[in-house]
């Protein structure tokens, strides 16, 4: 998914970047088990994969596992920057239009770069 501000981010920023949208891209299409919501969980639907194609592994769930535990290790507001901006969903669409509103392109690119940045360090560390 290419994005207007990968152009803008400074160039030690882009590893993190890249981390975070496979991230996204993961939590986004994992594959779904099949279970349903049954008293003993444990039913299995027949046709799991019946006719549906098997989405491609992006980014294996151990790596998936750290980039998690590195953004729950930050402090809320800036964690709230990153989800939003990377695992985009309706609900995470109208928190950015909520975050960015009172404050032009520019503020809200120089946060993302903070996030990024404190993101970058703890998953470093």
């Amino acid at each position: 998914m290419e994005r207007a501000i990968w152009h803008e981010l400074p160039s030690h920023l882009h590893d993190a970047d890249r981390l975070l949208m496979a991230y996204g891209k993961w939590s986004r299409d994992r594959p779904a088990y099949g279970r349903c919501g049954s008293a003993e969980g444990r039913y299995r639907s027949t046709d799991v994969h019946h006719g549906a194609v098997v989405p491609v592994v992006v980014i294996p769930d151990w790596s998936a596992a750290e980039v998690q535990r590195s953004l729950n290790a930050m402090p809320e507001r800036w964690r709230l920057v990153l989800t939003a901006w990377y695992v985009p969903s309706r609900a995470q669409q109208a928190r950015i239009r909520r975050i960015k509103r009172g404050m032009g392109w520019a503020q809200f690119r120089e946060m993302l770069c903070d996030a990024l940045t404190m993101f970058r360090n703890i998953h470093r560390g």
